[in-house]
């Protein structure tokens, strides 16, 4: 029995009458690729259609033209038409048994709903009892021929006659055949046309184009009228042809001696100089253009103009040359010469004045300088005090020579020596006349305080404590205990200001769970403090902090409820809270799993998460009107202790984490430069840690709740033990207990164990199988004591999106023999029928892989020699028409296949180890001989039978159909 299936890997049933399609009793047959449905013949009312849903219509089989039936029955009745009998009206009625023919030698032929006379010579009608003449009396005339009929005859008659008898000669003028005017002459048989002039043709049809000779000359379109022609003259031009050219120069249009130059339909004036126009009749203004400059007149001439420059102040022909004024130089002291209209004016530099700029103004006059500062005129360089290079541009103004200690342009700045800051370490600096005094800060001396005293000089530290000069202090650090002589009696460690006091503190100190006590001493008062190690808090690290969720759960915390509400009502008018410091969890985990979320902070529109994602870290918040996010790419699903902190700044995301791939102070990753980052101060009172309701999981990477455990929590730096969490904690459980699944090595060395924090998976090595590895998939002999043998499976299922162009496929190999086809795919014939088209073959050939893709196409060959009988894994993957052959972790690129590439198609039937025996294998080396062991083709492992239960047979595609392939690897029996 054949089972089909479909599905992406062919391993479902079809079955289409599960859904139960027939109606009113019918019994539903599953069919190929459908359904038929039997429906009942004697049930009262009968149906009858595709699912027995329609009452039974007898007349739906046409068993007759004219049905009448009864719905629900087998029932109906025929009417039939006049000629018919019969239930469905098949018998022909015979209208010839009653004898209608009367004439002698006549005979009946009978037809549906009639009959027909055929009557003898002389006789004619229906019932051929009428006499009639007929061709033996000759009746027809002019050579018309006789043809007899039932009814008597026929006279077909010669062209140009008709009437019964041939007797009538046709007048072929009757319908007018000649045209335009043409007289038609009648003769048998035939007419002639006598033309008018300026048309020809059988019927005068054709009208005579006297424009064929072209008669027209220069350029001129001629007209075809009857019997004639007419030139259309283009411009210039006259005559019956156009022949004639006009000169336009006759009338003599051009004026003032113009020359008149003839062209075709116009005329060209060439002037004189001076005259302008189309017949040079207009005198040319020269003056018109105004080329007399600077206001001079001008007096138009015969082609020319003159220009007079009286009283303009300029010359020349346009009276353009102005004429200098400032060509002798009249300016002093490098003033500017400025050029007018019969004048000029001097431009003085500032401190110079007068009509020539000859004075030099003097501005020391006033005594601007103060302090007894010396005053220097810009302009004047006879004064050798002061290193002056005279410029006119900055000869204007004067210069203050100030005393020491005052500066400014009028030395009024008494210079305050203290703005440069010069006494140092603290020193008050205060000014004085050209000088300055430092006051020394305590612990420092100098002009400049520059001198740091060294407190420790003296030496004030005991028993070995190290003093660290300060600023006119110091501080004696006090050496760790020495060792104790005995248990009994151990040594105090030295404190106080100078280590002059055993610290007593931790004599009795009671502090828990290897916690580091400190020792110190207060205002005589001794006393210590507890170093807590992680896991532990509390004065005495007595309160445990380690929690474990072992099953998805989380824990509900509520923050800062009642001050945000304060705060809100507090500033109900302000805009949202800016985030300083806020925010933020710090806790420390550990656990095996790759994504969980650890803490989800705030709602669904506002919020702060840390979770893990395909094994690393990552922090995200959304605030409003951004969205900040870091990542820790390294991995923090090893078991290992992590401890993570993530809080926000006003303008940053941050996340410290601190663990075995982290250097000391930490992995510190930011996301800054959001200016302004703000937030509802209430959105953040809701704290979910080991997971979140189901609709603030859908806003997560990783959708799910955290398994593993967790320790010293905090929230905005307030610390959370879990014994005070709520009572409704879910899944949380104290302390962290945790088997190490991987230890005992469960997968018998065979597979990688993946610790899953509440149990483990084995991820076998090929081709070992079981939950632990203990078992090897089978493996299956082809062509056994040479039989030919093959198994064949169905690839494409409904959906072969996983294809497409790229394939891989893998197996162990086992054979000695060194040529034979492994793997075969084939695209079945529209029909279904035939061997198909071939797309892709895997083959052995000389001891080497080689594949191929499209026919006649040069093969790709694996570098390795396989036929050697020992056992090896292989790959070929097929990649964007890039083929890669993997043997023993290497790979290779073995070539390309054609541009047509390859398409795995739905209806693909792959074929391993040989080809059904009618079909030749010859051309891959024929049938394959040896073993194949865990033969998968990208996902799907392809197996001759199933095993185990529901749960393995996922990832199975089944074969439909095997011949001679041996379970197990067997060799040949040599001895046979």
């Amino acid at each position: 029995m054949m089972m089909f299936k479909w599905g992406t890997l062919c391993n479902a049933t079809s079955d289409r009458c599960l859904s139960a399609p027939c109606r009113n009793a019918g019994l539903c047959v599953d069919h190929l690729d459908d359904y038929v449905c039997v429906c009942p013949r004697d049930a009262a009312p009968r149906y009858m259609g595709k699912d027995c849903e329609q009452l039974y219509d007898a007349c739906l089989f046409s068993p007759c033209d004219d049905c009448v039936g009864e719905p629900g029955t087998a029932r109906y009745r025929c009417v039939c038409p006049d000629g018919l009998a019969g239930d469905r009206c098949e018998e022909d009625v015979d209208e010839c048994a009653s004898g209608p023919c009367a004439a002698p030698r006549s005979a009946c032929v009978d037809r549906r709903d009639g009959y027909f006379c055929r009557c003898p010579p002389g006789y004619g009608g229906a019932d051929c009892r009428t006499r009639v003449t007929d061709c033996v009396d000759s009746p027809c005339l002019n050579n018309g021929t006789c043809a007899p009929l039932p009814e008597g005859f026929e006279c077909r008659c010669e062209a140009g006659f008709a009437g019964r008898h041939c007797e009538e000669d046709v007048d072929e003028c009757a319908s007018g055949p000649c045209h335009n005017g043409a007289i038609c002459v009648d003769a048998p048989a035939e007419f002639h046309c006598f033309c008018v002039p300026g048309f020809q043709g059988r019927r005068c049809e054709m009208d005579i184009n006297e424009c064929a000779s072209r008669p027209c000359e220069n350029n001129a379109t001629c007209i075809n009228e009857k019997d004639r022609y007419l030139c259309e003259c283009l411009a210039g031009f006259a005559g019956v042809n156009c022949e004639i050219e006009i000169d336009e120069c006759e009338s003599n249009p051009c004026q003032h001696e113009a020359t008149c130059r003839d062209l075709v339909a116009m005329y060209f004036c060439e002037c004189r100089p001076g005259f302008d126009g189309t017949d040079c009749e207009v005198d040319i203004d020269e003056c018109a253009s105004e080329p007399c400059q600077n206001g001079a007149t001008c007096r138009d001439l015969v082609h020319s103009y003159a220009c007079d420059c009286t009283e303009t102040g300029f010359t020349g022909d346009h009276c353009e040359d102005e004429i200098l004024e400032c060509a002798s130089d009249p300016c002093q002291h490098g003033a500017s010469c400025l050029e007018g209209v019969k004048e000029y004016n001097c431009l003085c530099w500032p401190g110079y004045e007068g009509p020539n700029c000859g004075i030099d103004i003097d501005e020391c006059a006033a005594q601007p300088c103060q302090n007894r500062g010396e005053c220097f005129q810009r302009s004047d360089p006879a004064h050798q005090e002061v290193s002056w290079e005279l410029d006119h541009a900055d000869a204007a103004g004067y210069i203050c020579q100030c005393q020491a200690g005052f500066a400014g342009e009028n030395c009024t700045v008494d210079i305050d020596e203290c703005e440069s800051e010069p006494c140092q370490n603290g020193g008050i600096c205060q000014d004085q006349v050209n000088g300055y005094a430092c006051t020394c800060a305590a612990g420092f001396a100098g002009d400049l305080c520059e001198v740091d005293i060294d407190e420790c000089e003296s030496q004030p530290c005991l028993n070995g404590g190290l003093c660290v000069d300060g600023l006119a202090s110091y501080v004696c650090c006090c050496p760790d205990a020495a060792p104790a002589v005995s248990a009994a009696a151990p040594l105090l460690p030295w404190g106080g200001e100078h280590c002059h006091v055993r610290l007593r503190g931790c004599a009795d100190h009671g502090c828990r769970h290897g916690a580091t006590c400190l020792p110190w001493l207060r205002g005589g008062e001794h006393g210590h403090s507890c170093l807590c190690t992680p896991g532990f808090r509390g004065d005495r690290c007595s309160t445990p902090t380690t929690f474990s969720f072992s099953a998805p759960g989380f824990v509900h915390i509520r923050v800062g409820a009642t001050a945000a509400r304060e705060r809100r009502e507090r500033e109900a008018a302000r805009p949202p809270l800016s985030l300083a410091g806020n925010g933020g969890v710090r806790l420390r985990f550990r656990t095996t799993l790759p994504d969980m979320l650890l803490f989800y902070r705030g709602d669904a529109g506002a919020f702060l998460t840390l979770e893990i994602v395909s094994g690393g870290l990552r922090a995200k918040a959304l605030l409003e009107g951004a969205e900040l996010g870091v990542r820790y790419p390294g991995s923090v699903s090893d078991g290992d202790w992590w401890d993570a902190h993530a809080f926000l700044t006003e303008d940053s995301l941050v996340l410290v984490l601190k663990g075995s791939h982290c250097d000391p102070p930490g992995c510190k990753l930011v996301d800054g430069d959001h200016n302004g980052l703000r937030l509802n101060p209430e959105s953040f009172t809701h704290v979910y840690v080991g997971g979140a309701p189901e609709h603030l999981l859908e806003r997560t990477a990783s959708g799910v709740g955290f398994l593993g455990c967790m320790e010293d929590l905090e929230i905005d730096s307030k610390p959370i033990s879990p014994q005070d969490l709520p009572e409704d904690r879910g899944r949380l459980q104290l302390g962290c207990s945790k088997t190490e699944w991987c230890e005992s090595d469960p997968c018998s060395g065979r597979g990688q164990c993946v610790d899953l924090w509440t149990h483990h998976r084995c991820d076998c090595h090929r081709p070992y199988r079981s939950p632990s590895c203990s078992e090897e998939f089978q493996s299956w002999t082809y062509s056994h004591e040479d039989a030919v043998s093959y198994s064949a499976y169905d690839i494409g299922g409904s959906d072969n999106s996983g294809h497409k162009g790229n394939l891989s496929l893998s197996f162990f190999l086992r054979s000695s023999k060194p040529d034979g086809l492994l793997f075969q795919l084939r695209r079945p014939t529209a029909a279904g029928g035939g061997e198909g088209r071939v797309c892709l073959s895997v083959y052995l050939a000389m001891g080497r892989v080689f594949v191929s893709s499209v026919p006649n196409s040069a093969p790709l060959a694996a570098p390795i020699f396989l036929a050697d009988g020992e056992k090896r894994l292989l790959r070929v993957e097929v990649r964007q028409r890039q083929v890669i052959f993997e043997h023993a972790g290497l790979r290779y690129r073995i070539g390309e296949i054609p541009a047509e590439g390859l398409e795995v198609n739905c209806s693909d039937v792959a074929y391993v180890g040989g080809l059904p025996k009618s079909w030749s294998s010859e051309a891959w080396g024929g049938p394959f001989k040896g073993c194949l062991q865990d033969l998968r083709l990208d996902a799907a492992q392809l197996v001759l039978e199933a095993r185990g239960g529901p749960e393995e047979e996922e990832g199975l595609c089944l074969a439909r159909e095997a011949e001679h392939v041996q379970s197990g690897c067997v060799s040949d029996d040599t001895c046979r």
